[in-house]
């Protein structure tokens, strides 16, 4: 993880709004295929998250732009968790949360899916129905990322919690622990939207 923190920053002010995401994609693509090997990455993925965040204060537009023009570079299995994490430094602040709780719902987003990271390319190459075991592991992700998360040293429970409710619903459907109303964390909420937008 130490080769990661020195590499040089593209800052959003320097750099196209694209080239930054990009950047910050392939910097979360690395942390996120090293998580649980014992490095703490919480400073890292806050640092992506803050990136993302600047890079969507700089220009919405180009933010949104690159999600419907499918212009963050990388595997899907990250650039899907970036393009959520767009759509939630757009609307935090619209909720009126501040920097700290915007950037940490931007992490969360980022790292939803962590659990089942190396599954997703597999899943999409597949040209027939999901086995059971697969469908076990989409199930078991939530838990699964959250758990690997506080493997890599996360121990903010705010953000382990909105990992692991991201994808309940209000009326008790969703999964793992089929949390409904308010037993969902607000930051869930929205990550959840952002995953499904």
């Amino acid at each position: 993880m130490a080769d990661t923190q020195a590499e040089p920053a593209v800052p959003a002010v320097q750099a196209s709004v694209l080239r930054s995401l990009n950047v910050l994609a392939q910097r979360l693509e690395r942390v996120l295929l090293a998580l649980g090997s014992g490095a703490n990455a919480d400073a890292e993925l806050r640092w992506i998250a803050g990136g993302i965040v600047l890079a969507v204060r700089q220009s919405p537009d180009v933010a949104l732009a690159s999600i419907y023009l499918n212009q963050i570079a990388g595997p899907y299995s990250v650039r899907h968790c970036v393009e959520a994490s767009i759509v939630c430094a757009l609307i935090a602040p619209a909720m009126d949360k501040d920097e700290a709780e915007t950037v940490l719902i931007v992490a969360a987003a980022l790292t939803m899916n962590a659990g089942m990271m190396r599954l997703v390319e597999t899943f999409q190459l597949k040209d027939c129905a999901l086995s059971d075991e697969e469908r076990g592991a989409i199930l078991r992700h939530p838990a699964e990322s959250a758990e690997l998360l506080r493997r890599a040293g996360i121990d903010d429970e705010k953000w382990i919690a909105c990992v692991l409710a991201h994808h309940e619903r209000d009326d008790g459907s969703g999964y793992p622990e089929g949390r409904s109303g308010s037993e969902i964390p607000e930051a869930a909420r929205l990550v959840c939207m952002a995953d499904r937008y």
